[in-house]
This record gives structure tokens, sequence and C-alpha cells, in this order.
């Protein structure tokens, strides 16, 4: 299975990624499964492009994406 989970799974995504507007407010996210901070990190380097973003598990802040 990808990094990006299936909603129809039994598994428990780990993380979300959430996409913010100019303001810095969630707009949307989507939800990965990966397997810990770095394989996270990686797939929303490889995979995902956006200005703004911010990945999450659970309720700790992983990292905060600006854009280029």
């Amino acid at each position: 299975m990808g990094p990006f989970a299936n909603r129809g799974s039994e598994r428990v995504p780990g993380y979300r990624l959430q996409f913010l507007n100019k303001h810095g407010e969630p707009t949307r996210g989507i939800d990965l499964e990966c397997n810990d901070d770095a394989h996270a990190i990686m797939v929303v380097e490889e995979h995902l492009i956006h200005d703004r973003m911010e990945l999450w598990q659970g309720q700790r802040l992983g990292k905060r994406f600006d854009g280029a």
C-alpha cells in the first residue's frame, strides 16, 4: 500500500498533511500512512507541491513547509 491512506482501510493513518491558505489557515488535508517522520517528510517533498503545508502526527507538528 502506498503512503496515501485508503479511507476504506482498517489501518489508521499516522500522519496528516494540512494545506494552508495565505493566512496560514488550513484549507484541506490528506492522511498519510508512513513509518516515521523521515518517511513522511520524504513523501511530502517528493510527491506534493504546495506553497504552505504542515505535517502533523496526531497533535504534534512534525514539519512546516513554507514553499519555494
